[in-house]
C-alpha cells in the first residue's frame, strides 16, 4: 500500500482504533466474510490482510451526516477466493466503514485471474 493513499490512511486509523462500521457494513461483513465483530474487521484491515486490493474511485458522500463535505473512497478486494467491495470515509471524530460486501457489479475480469 502506497503511503498517503486513502487505504493506507484507513489501515493507520484501524491500528489506533479510530474506526467504526455502519450497521449495514457490520451485518454484511458477518454474513459474507464471517467476521464476528467490528473489532475483527478493524483488526483484519489494520493487518493489511487482503490478498489484493485495488482502488475504484472517490465520490462525494450522498447522505452526509457530517457538517462538512465528505468523500467516499471505494476499493475492490480479494481475500482467499472471495472478492468484495470496501467503501469508507474520514468522518469526525472517526473513520467510517460504510460498505463491506461482495461486489454488486463485478468487473469483466476477476482480480488476479487473467
Amino acid at each position: 500500500m502506497e503511503r498517503g493513499t486513502p487505504i493506507w490512511t484507513l489501515t493507520r486509523q484501524c491500528k489506533i482504533g479510530s474506526v467504526r462500521l455502519t450497521k449495514q457494513a457490520l451485518n454484511d461483513a458477518r454474513d459474507h466474510y464471517g467476521f464476528l465483530s467490528a473489532e475483527d474487521v478493524v483488526r483484519f484491515i489494520a493487518q493489511q490482510a487482503f490478498d489484493e486490493i485495488e482502488f475504484i474511485d472517490t465520490k462525494p458522500l450522498e447522505w452526509n451526516p457530517e457538517p462538512f463535505p465528505v468523500d467516499v473512497h471505494a476499493y475492490r478486494f480479494r481475500m482467499g477466493r472471495k472478492e468484495g467491495y470496501l467503501a469508507f470515509y474520514f468522518g469526525d471524530p472517526s473513520t467510517v466503514i460504510k460498505s463491506l460486501h461482495p461486489e454488486r457489479f463485478p468487473p469483466k475480469r476477476s482480480m488476479g485471474r487473467r
